[in-house]
């Protein structure tokens, strides 16, 4: 009843009609072609899902596309500081958090000398996730400077205090030849100038190619749903032919609401993954908030013999969801699945490597917030070279990562009386 009364949202038939006006009119300039006969092969056992996220997003996996891994923050912004500087046409960027720093503070001095250069540069950002970090008229700063900028679902105290529907989305796009996304927002944490919660562990992806045009899409989308009035825009501008050696094959995805779109594209990515895993599914995740179901996928798995490991955060940032965390995981410890505690700090990185062939990449955590209440991105990766760093990656955290033992996981009566209240309004947190 909590979660009916203060956590259900709904959009107005208004903005559903909206929506699917921009789904339709960015189906159309898009253009991407379907699914090739050709990618079988690579796709192998999951050309189902990937027919999933095409029939849904309408973005089909790339060829020609290369994939580099960024482990950690730092190597994220000095690879995308070093690309935002030979922009040469548009820059986008797309961020529920932006956060004043020097990180921030180096990206907006190239961004204003791109704009001296006359290059097209756009910012989103969420009001409610960059409210403690920014003042409320940044956006009206950043536009007097030439910036194209929007806060997406501006906060009203009292109205908004329960609003679920954010823009959780990670995204740069650089003149349709660059995309990143991952779990890194802008702020100074994410590289480990300043360490709030010890080592800040995240990672995400640079892509070149022709996979990144399906960024654009997505961004673009998300301009014309949050603003009143329209524009053209050719999302099509500067593409190029990119010719790669890698044999792989690069899926970007998108995922909304759903009280926008029933299809809970995320949500359904991690089960299936997790319903079709072999020999091995390794996930990180700063939360574990999830339902019984995605539970029992987990438990499910480990009774095939499939070797199940997730890694969450030794140090909590939210420590509410991270108590919550910490109950689902006795559940899934005492069933089998291997539970890493990051001992370095805090992990926000938000990684899938299933069977050593497909991995995912992108803003989405484990729990009910992004598989349910905001908007996400992400991609997938098959048979790419980068797959083999991001497991590489997984071995080095599980190496300074400790192993949970059920024996020692308490749970006492007071615990078990805060686990009932917190599992009500698990959806809200």
């Amino acid at each position: 009843s909590v979660y009916f009364l203060f956590g259900k949202n709904s959009f107005s038939n208004k903005k559903q009609e909206k929506y699917a006006k921009i789904d339709k009119k960015y189906k159309n300039l898009s253009n991407f072609k379907a699914i090739s006969q050709n990618y079988k092969q690579i796709l192998n056992n999951y050309f189902d899902l990937s027919s999933f996220v095409y029939s849904v997003n309408n973005i089909p996996p790339f060829s020609n596309s290369d994939v580099r891994y960024l482990r950690n923050g730092e190597e994220y912004f000095n690879s995308l500081i070093n690309d935002l500087k030979n922009a040469k046409e548009f820059i986008l960027l797309e961020y529920f958090i932006i956060s004043k720093g020097k990180i921030w503070t180096d990206i907006l001095d190239i961004l204003k000398d791109k704009i001296k250069e006359k290059v097209e540069v756009y910012i989103i950002y969420d009001d409610l996730g960059s409210i403690s970090y920014l003042e409320h008229n940044f956006n009206k700063k950043l536009q007097k400077i030439g910036i194209n900028c929007l806060k997406f679902n501006k906060f009203v105290p009292i109205t908004s205090i329960f609003q679920n529907i954010r823009d959780h989305k990670k995204l740069c796009v650089i003149d349709n030849k660059v995309a990143y996304c991952g779990g890194i927002n802008i702020g100074d944490e994410y590289a480990n100038i300043i360490s709030p919660l010890k080592y800040w562990k995240d990672s995400g992806v640079r892509i070149e190619g022709s996979a990144v045009s399906s960024f654009t899409v997505m961004f673009f989308k998300m301009w014309f749903y949050a603003k009143k009035d329209d524009f053209n825009f050719n999302i099509n501008k500067n593409l190029i032919k990119h010719i790669s050696n890698s044999n792989g094959l690069v899926q970007p995805f998108y995922s909304s609401p759903n009280a926008l779109e029933k299809t809970l594209v995320a949500q359904n990515i991690y089960k299936y993954l997790i319903n079709n895993s072999k020999k091995y599914i390794h996930i990180t995740s700063p939360y574990i908030v999830v339902d019984y179901g995605l539970i029992n996928d987990l438990i499910f798995a480990v009774r095939r013999g499939v070797d199940v490991r997730i890694v969450i955060p030794c140090v909590p940032d939210k420590k509410l969801i991270y108590f919550l965390t910490r109950q689902n995981v006795k559940q899934l410890v005492e069933n089998g699945i291997k539970i890493y505690l990051y001992s370095k700090g805090f992990i926000h990185s938000k990684n899938i490597v299933c069977d050593g062939n497909i991995a995912v990449v992108g803003s989405v955590n484990f729990d009910y917030r992004s598989f349910l209440h905001q908007f996400e991105n992400g991609v997938i990766l098959y048979g790419c070279e980068a797959i083999n760093d991001i497991e590489k990656d997984f071995i080095q955290i599980f190496k300074v990562s400790k192993l949970l033992d059920k024996k020692k996981i308490k749970n006492n009566f007071i615990t078990r009386i805060i686990e009932g209240v917190l599992k009500i309004i698990a959806p809200l947190l």
